[in-house]
């Protein structure tokens, strides 16, 4: 099986609570699902976005490559600011040729979250 963890990395991000941001929450939550599929032998993916697709890395297998996953969720700077979910989803539709689980992981802070779907 593949799993692709599909991220939000826009600016609302780096808001949060006082022991953790919303990144570093998407970060732990990604990593427990990265490190259930690998522990079932599946590959696993990675999509960063904010208002366009700021990084894809193909599903592999492994530890060293979820390790890279979790440490592109911490430390990624991204170039746009707003949340388009939808860029991401059509960009992913594209991409990944066999079935796939998929997780969608935002804050889902748009302005006008309907007008964010192409």
């Amino acid at each position: 099986m593949t799993v692709v963890l599909i991220v939000d990395v826009s600016a609302s991000g780096r808001f949060g609570g006082i022991e953790l941001s919303k990144r570093e929450l998407a970060a732990e939550v990604a990593s427990v699902l990265a490190f259930s599929a690998i522990r079932n032998n599946d590959k696993v993916g990675l999509l960063l976005f904010s208002d366009h697709v700021e990084l894809f890395i193909p599903p592999k297998k492994g530890r060293p490559h979820t390790l890279r996953l979790i440490r592109e969720i911490l430390f990624f700077e991204p170039k746009g600011r707003g949340t388009r979910p939808g860029l991401a989803l059509d960009y992913l539709n594209r991409v990944v040729t066999r079935r796939a689980v998929v997780f969608l992981i935002s804050d889902f802070q748009a302005g006008d979250f309907n007008a964010s779907w192409p």
